[in-house]
């Protein structure tokens, strides 16, 4: 909506006063003094947007003057106020961001962290998408006084049906730091893997059937693989385990295969670590017979424990 409007077709420029628009998909509103349209930038004068109630909205963001790069989506606001109710509560000179919501590559927000034994920590995360089924984050790191590593995650998307998540990296210790601190190896390093996927072989059979497999692996050398990572890993132990889960079901029957590995990081090697796969369960569900006088089900299940 316009007060007035003056577009001129050979050169697709627009200018309007007093123009409001609404997108009901983001649930945002936009209005503006003047604005200034053309084939590279939109521009206005004395504007507000905000995603609240329009007669009265909770918050708004209103400028002096903001224009979008209609090329690369980004947008640069000017004396920028932040709004609530009718009170300023933040002030900007300048404000600017990307309106783009595909994903793109680049450098994400580093981490810089001073701390007594190691020294200066510094990571710097680097993002790369250049695909629409998968991504890569990078995660190089250095700690002064200990050594460097690089972790990276990739996150995929291998079919209409699963998602994965692969982490892998290594970290290596100074010769000192390795020797002062008595550690178990000097390189630390792993790989896991989280999958889940709930069509391998249900599209061939009928329509009744259920699937899943879920896949939480876990391979390495010792535990300062997980601590030196940036993820948190809250429930963290010297028992790692790795887990596959298997099911295939219908309205009658349940059959599943199961698989546990587990690494004792406390140990030098993992020569006596018990180990549990493979694992079946067959379970029939509640049945009638003899015309509903009796009423069953059967479950029963293998386990294989063994050491190496």
């Amino acid at each position: 909506h316009s007060d007035y409007a003056k577009i001129n077709l050979n050169s697709n420029q627009a200018d309007f006063s007093n123009f409001f628009f609404s997108n009901n998909n983001l649930e945002v509103w936009f209005q503006s003094k003047t604005s200034h349209l053309n084939d590279k930038v939109f521009e206005s004068k004395i504007s507000a947007v905000s995603s609240c109630n329009v007669e009265d909205p909770d918050w708004e963001i209103r400028f002096s003057k903001g224009w979008l790069n209609r090329e690369t989506n980004f947008v640069h606001l000017y004396n920028a106020r932040l709004y609530v109710k009718n009170t300023p509560v933040f002030y900007l000179p300048y404000f600017g961001f990307s309106a783009d919501t595909h994903r793109q590559s680049g450098l994400l927000i580093p981490k810089i962290v001073l701390k007594s034994s190691e020294g200066l920590y510094y990571e710097q995360p680097i993002y790369i998408a250049t695909q629409e089924n998968w991504d890569l984050e990078l995660d190089p790191q250095i700690r002064t006084n200990r050594g460097f590593g690089l972790y990276s995650t990739l996150r995929f998307l291998d079919s209409p049906y699963s998602t994965g998540e692969l982490n892998f990296g290594a970290f290596r210790e100074n010769s000192s730091y390795f020797h002062d601190e008595n550690l178990k190896n000097q390189t630390h390093y792993g790989i896991e893997l989280k999958y889940s996927r709930d069509d391998l072989i249900k599209s061939l059979l009928s329509d009744n059937f259920q699937e899943g497999l879920w896949i939480d692996a876990t391979y390495l050398n010792d535990v300062d693989y997980l601590n030196l990572g940036s993820r948190d890993y809250r429930d963290l132990n010297s028992l790692v385990t790795s887990k596959i889960n298997y099911f295939l079901a219908d309205e009658n029957n349940f059959y599943g295969a199961y698989a546990r590995y587990y690494i004792d990081t406390s140990k030098l090697n993992n020569n006596t670590t018990l180990q549990e796969y493979p694992s079946f369960q067959y379970h029939r569900f509640l049945n009638n017979l003899f015309d509903e006088r009796l009423r069953y089900s059967f479950d029963a299940s293998f386990h294989n424990f063994y050491r190496p």
